[in-house]
């Protein structure tokens, strides 16, 4: 399913029915339900993933390392406490996630976070950051700062919401015509299921049980900004409710693409006040990204900051970590594979067919780690059959450690080319003059302008991809200005807003 058609179909959803309006207890649950059956459109149109075996299940790994990521989540989520104690009053509060780290001088460093943290401190202001996983993340530690690990404080909470729950009278529910919208949904799309009123109960008092640990945060710590990445989830929505209802301006940061993503285009029916559950502020990469938010009736505002993580780079040129392991060929290829698509047949067949002389770094997505040895033990059995065609000079070689492990802002800069399925790398690729090939439909209609430029190219076969890999020449930009300067200058606005 493309993503404009499903925007279309929210777009035509909000206007014919009062989503606005639906509410459950005293919370306007539309931009939940937006999201989540957004994404179970989109979702519904994909092939289905591969069955892994049993014991390669993201479940069962994650109890099997469950000793010790409580052990050290618990250990560290201890140092993190100590430290927001230690700011009783911080300017900042963040909320991030396993996913958004990278390591970075034997520690984990929060890609989009951290970085702004980094300026803050450099300000003289004062942060508190929190981190949350879900059961496909697990703990990446050390940290590069302390933070307090809420996974088992949400649980409990959680746990004592539907305690008292049974206890009382459930939430009453305000759901106009919601049966009338049901049949609309499915009449559309039949394997789409519209959440029954009762679920989506159960849901909102999971979120209602994030924003009471966090209103307890907030009255603790009185911060000026909460800030988190990314917010259309339920820690995310508890997150800017808590903020909504203390008064404190919230701010999601970009963390993937906004073209085409329910959660950010093509709003068309807002309350009066708007949604708690909102960012009131979305921190954006650019103005491209910025312009899907901006486009809506009444919108979150949005600030251009930057990509955080390419802005610590540009503050620390000429401090590149070693590149050396890391393979060159005659054509580099940086390979971004997603979490929707994974090392599909379709990319391991563009692989198998590219010239020996080739060289691919093959990035895992930040929910692979469960098939992290699998690609692994692929990719060395190509490389070693690549090299062993005589007529080459020791043929190709396929390198995924080191290019999930470094950090990406540096591996563009010396890859030739991108290749993906639709990974918004290509969005960063092409900020830094650097050329990619899409292999998935479903990136026509989000990197419109990228193709459209040139920069970015759709291949529909194997042989395609081949020859648009070939092709592919970096652009020549300009000096660009100093990104560590527009993340400083955009803090400075938030922070100086009345």
């Amino acid at each position: 399913m493309l993503h404009g058609e499903t925007l279309s179909a929210l777009a035509e959803w909000e206007r014919d029915f009062p989503v606005e309006r639906w509410q459950v207890g005293s919370v306007r649950v539309w931009p939940f339900l937006r999201t989540w059956l957004g994404s179970r459109i989109l979702t519904a149109g994909r092939p289905p993933q591969p069955k892994r075996p049993l014991t390669q299940h993201p479940a069962l790994r994650m109890i099997e390392e469950s000793g010790r990521a409580l052990w050290d989540g618990a250990r560290d989520g201890a140092r993190g406490r100590m430290r927001t104690r230690t700011h009783t009053t911080p300017d900042v509060v963040l909320l991030g996630r396993p996913s958004s780290r990278q390591p970075l001088g034997g520690r984990f460093y929060d890609s989009l976070l951290d970085p702004i943290a980094d300026a803050l401190e450099a300000a003289g202001r004062s942060v508190s950051m929190f981190e949350y996983r879900s059961t496909m993340l697990r703990y990446r530690l050390p940290r590069h700062r302390p933070a307090v690990a809420v996974r088992s404080a949400l649980l409990a909470q959680r746990a004592r919401t539907q305690l008292e729950d049974a206890l009382r009278r459930p939430s009453a529910l305000q759901l106009d015509r919601h049966a009338d919208f049901v049949r609309a949904v499915t009449t559309r799309y039949p394997t789409v299921r519209v959440p029954h009123p009762w679920w989506l109960a159960r849901r909102v008092r999971d979120i209602e049980a994030v924003a009471s640990y966090f209103d307890a945060v907030f009255a603790e710590t009185r911060p000026r900004l909460a800030m988190c990445t990314p917010y259309y989830n339920a820690v995310g929505f508890g997150f800017c409710l808590a903020a909504s209802r203390r008064g404190i301006r919230s701010v999601d940061v970009q963390h993937g693409v906004t073209r085409g993503n329910p959660a950010y285009d093509r709003w068309t029916s807002f309350p009066s006040g708007g949604y708690a559950l909102l960012p009131d502020r979305v921190w954006c990469w650019s103005a491209l990204d910025a312009e899907p938010i901006q486009a809506g009736r009444t919108t979150p505002a949005t600030l251009v900051g930057g990509h955080p993580w390419h802005a610590y780079w540009d503050r620390h040129r000429g401090q590149n970590p070693n590149l050396a392991p890391l393979p060159r060929g005659e054509r580099t290829v940086l390979v971004s594979l997603t979490w929707s698509s994974g090392w599909s047949e379709a990319l391991r067949a563009i692989v198998s067919a590219a010239p020996p002389s080739w060289a691919f770094w093959i990035r895992l997505h930040p929910l692979m780690h469960a098939e992290r040895a699998s690609v692994v033990a692929w990719c060395a059995e190509k490389s070693a059959e690549k090299s062993a065609v005589k007529s080459t000079k020791g043929g190709a070689t396929l390198e995924v450690e080191g290019a999930s492990d470094l950090p990406l802002p540096v591996l563009l800069q010396h890859a030739d080319v991108h290749l993906t399925h639709n990974s918004s790398v290509v969005q960063e690729a092409a900020a830094v003059g650097k050329p990619s090939v899409v292999i998935d439909d479903r990136a026509l209609d989000v990197y419109t302008q990228e193709i459209e430029s040139g920069i970015a190219v759709y291949a529909k076969t194997t042989e395609g991809a081949i020859e648009a890999l070939r092709r592919a020449t970096s652009e020549t930009t300009e000096e660009r200005p100093s990104e560590w300067a527009r993340l400083q200058r955009a803090i400075a606005e938030l922070l100086d807003e009345p």
